[in-house]
């Protein structure tokens, strides 16, 4: 999270002190507009508690394959842990506040993993991370709600999303714990499967079309085989993952966009209609 508590209230006493000088004047004297990043500061800086940290990490199964981002990174202890603790193979903190963004990395220095951990001074809002593994924030509900398109629809199926103490509304949890009494709320990022998908097996027979209903990561699905309607049961998702059975066929398979390729031992495919 953002901007040093000291640093604001540096800015608040010479706010003070101009117009305890200008006192004698008969118009109020225009202040100076503080810097841009001062202007965008929207959450008081608050480090999450290391046990949390290590948590939010442990949740979102990071580890050496993983390049992660903190938004809002503060002092940088979530990345720091990430790179010295679980071994990611790259992390990059963005924060608008340029003392904590020096401060970060002198840390990461400190703790030899400057390597492969850096801090950009930068709003979170004009920053593409749509190649993140892993995002972790800590932020306030209304940015968790301003961010959630961005999530949903750049980052990759599969990506994990952590929040400490916020959630995203209405998009439910996959996984979610509780220390010193905050929440910790973990998301993986569905892929887009809504639509009508036709689906080949390996061996003759009528054509079979797969309907999918989404909300987030739940899903409903409908089948016919031939025009006629069939059963679909066990639908689920889980990032690019999808898993259904019609009769005694279990369809295991990844979604790739338009095309989902089977991963069990059914052979099966599908495209979108």
């Amino acid at each position: 999270m953002s901007a040093a508590p000291f640093v604001r209230l540096g800015l608040a006493a010479l706010t003070l002190l101009g117009v305890a000088t200008a006192v004698a004047a008969p118009a109020p004297i225009e202040q100076p507009a503080p810097p841009a990043w001062e202007a965008k500061l929207l959450v008081d800086y608050t480090p999450t508690p290391m046990p949390s940290v290590r948590r939010m990490l442990e949740l979102a199964q990071a580890g050496p394959d993983d390049h992660v981002i903190d938004l809002g990174s503060g002092d940088g202890r979530i990345l720091i842990t990430a790179a010295r603790e679980f071994g990611v193979r790259s992390a990059v903190g963005v924060e608008i506040d340029p003392w904590l963004v020096q401060w970060a990395r002198s840390k990461a220095m400190e703790a030899g993993v400057a390597d492969r951990v850096r801090f950009v001074q930068a709003d979170l809002f004009e920053t593409d991370f749509a190649n993140a593994d892993v995002v972790t924030m800590y932020l306030l509900p209304s940015l968790n709600l301003k961010l959630r398109p961005y999530l949903l629809n750049r980052l990759s199926p599969g990506t994990r999303v952590v929040s400490h103490t916020f959630d995203m509304g209405d998009w439910v949890p996959d996984a979610r714990d509780k220390l010193y009494g905050h929440d910790i709320f973990m998301w993986v990022v569905p892929a887009r499967v809504a639509g009508a998908w036709n689906v080949e097996l390996n061996r003759d027979g009528p054509p079979l079309v797969l309907r999918l209903t989404q909300e987030f990561q739940y899903i409903e699905a409908s089948a016919s085989v031939g025009g006629k309607p069939v059963q679909v049961e066990e639908a689920r998702l889980r990032g690019d993952r999808i898993h259904f059975r019609i009769g005694e066929d279990t369809f295991e398979g990844r979604v790739e966009g338009g095309i989902i390729r089977s991963t069990g031992t059914l052979p099966w495919f599908a495209t979108r209609q």
